[in-house]
C-alpha cells in the first residue's frame, strides 16, 4: 500500500544545552539540534474531512506510549498515529478538518527543569524563527498544566495563522500546534483552537491513577 508521508521540522536548541548546564563537566560548543517529526504509514485514502462545528466530531484520544490524553476534531481511528521516535525525530499525531491541521508531536528527552527554566528555554527554542521579519507574532503567554510551566505563541507566517503550545513534563517534550490558511481565520476559529490545546492530559507522578 502507498505510503503517505507527514513531516514537520522543530528547532529544539535547548536539549544538549540542558543537558550539559546540568552536568557543568563539559565546555564543549553546543551544536544547533533540528530534529523533525516524521509520521509515516501505509494508510487508506484520508477520510473526509469534517467542521469543527459539526455533531460529536470531538472525541478523546490517548496513548498508553506516551501517557496523555487529548481531543482531535476526529474519531479516534481517524487520528493518523506515528508513534515511534528515534534519536532525530518525535512521534507525531495529526488530523485535518475543512480549515485547518491539528497536531501533537512527542519527543522523551532526558532533561528535568524547574519553571524559571522552563521560561528561558520557551523563549529560546522559536527566537530564531518568531523575531524574523516573515513572522508577525499575534500573541504569545505562559499556561500551566499540572502546575509545570508551558509556552503559547499565535502567530501569522507565509499566509498561515498558526497556534502553538509547548510542554516539557515527565522528561517528554509535547509540542502542539493548529494551523490554518490566514483566509480561512476568523476571531471566532481561536475557541477550537483552544479546545484542542486545553483538552490536553498528561499523566505524571502527581496525577497517577489507580
Amino acid at each position: 500500500m502507498k505510503k503517505i508521508f507527514y513531516s514537520i521540522t522543530l528547532s529544539l536548541i535547548f536539549i544538549l544545552p540542558t543537558v550539559l548546564a546540568q552536568t557543568k563537566k563539559s565546555k564543549k560548543k553546543i551544536p544547533v539540534i533540528r530534529a523533525t517529526v516524521t509520521v509515516r504509514a501505509g494508510l487508506p485514502p484520508l477520510p473526509k474531512p469534517h467542521a469543527e462545528e459539526e455533531e460529536n466530531i470531538w472525541n478523546e484520544y490517548a496513548s498508553e506510549k506516551y501517557k496523555f490524553k487529548i481531543t482531535f476534531p476526529a474519531k479516534p481511528a481517524n487520528v493518523f498515529d506515528g508513534d515511534e521516535e528515534s534519536a532525530e525525530t518525535f512521534a507525531g499525531f495529526q488530523t485535518h478538518t475543512v480549515k485547518a491541521l491539528y497536531r501533537l508531536a512527542v519527543k522523551s528527552l532526558n532533561v528535568s527543569l524547574n519553571n524559571s527554566q522552563l521560561d528561558e528555554k520557551y523563549e529560546s527554542v522559536l527566537a530564531d524563527d518568531l523575531n524574523s521579519s516573515r513572522v508577525k507574532i499575534i500573541s504569545k503567554r505562559n499556561i500551566y498544566l499540572n502546575r509545570r510551566l508551558g509556552k503559547e505563541f499565535i502567530y501569522k507566517e507565509k499566509g498561515k495563522v498558526c497556534f502553538l503550545r509547548m510542554f516539557l513534563q515527565e522528561r517528554k517534550l509535547f509540542w502542539l500546534t493548529v494551523t490554518l490558511p490566514e483566509k480561512e481565520y476568523t476571531k471566532n476559529f481561536d475557541k477550537w483552537a483552544m479546545k484542542f490545546f486545553d483538552s490536553l492530559d498528561i499523566e505524571t507522578k502527581d496525577n497517577q491513577h489507580g
